[in-house]
């Protein structure tokens, strides 16, 4: 004979009666900001370092942004492809710190398809191939990269 299933409770929701809210200047300690004596103040008449200006890529043509994005996976998944192909030359590449004359061949041959591929936005500047090779290949450490042999609108020392 057939059991028949027993009926789930319905739960009520828990509802929380805080008549007076905790917000973050509640928590935040007091002090007073010391400058130690030994750093000396700024220097009058010269005018502050500018940062460089921030690229935009909201500012850019539909179908840039979009080479923009192509350009980014495109980068992206050739560095992870060398690293899946090439995982013990990566490691030894990182550990003796010079992972672009190690991996010379894989990282040019995708250079070459970078560079063909997304030639209307190498004036930007952004390095997509560099950024990624660095983050997936060296790390995050662009000290195992050993010389970088490509030209990049991004300043990198």
């Amino acid at each position: 004979m057939p059991v028949a299933p027993e009926p789930v409770p319905i739960l009520e929701p828990i509802v929380i009666d805080d008549p007076v809210p905790l917000t973050l200047l509640d928590t935040a300690p007091d002090f007073e900001l010391e400058i130690p004596a030994d750093i000396p103040p700024p220097a009058a008449g010269k005018p502050p370092v500018e940062a460089p200006p921030v690229f935009n890529l909201d500012s850019l043509p539909p179908e840039e942004q979009e080479l923009h994005r192509r350009a980014f996976r495109v980068a992206k998944v050739s560095m992870q492809d060398i690293r899946m192909l090439r995982p013990e030359d990566v490691r030894l590449g990182r550990q003796n710190k010079d992972l672009c004359a190690r991996l010379r061949d894989d990282i040019e041959k995708a250079h070459k398809e970078y560079d063909r591929r997304f030639q209307a936005i190498q004036s930007h500047p952004v390095d997509y191939f560099y950024d990624w090779l660095v983050e997936i290949l060296a790390g995050g450490d662009p000290q195992v990269l050993g010389e970088y042999p490509y030209p990049s609108p991004v300043l990198r020392r």
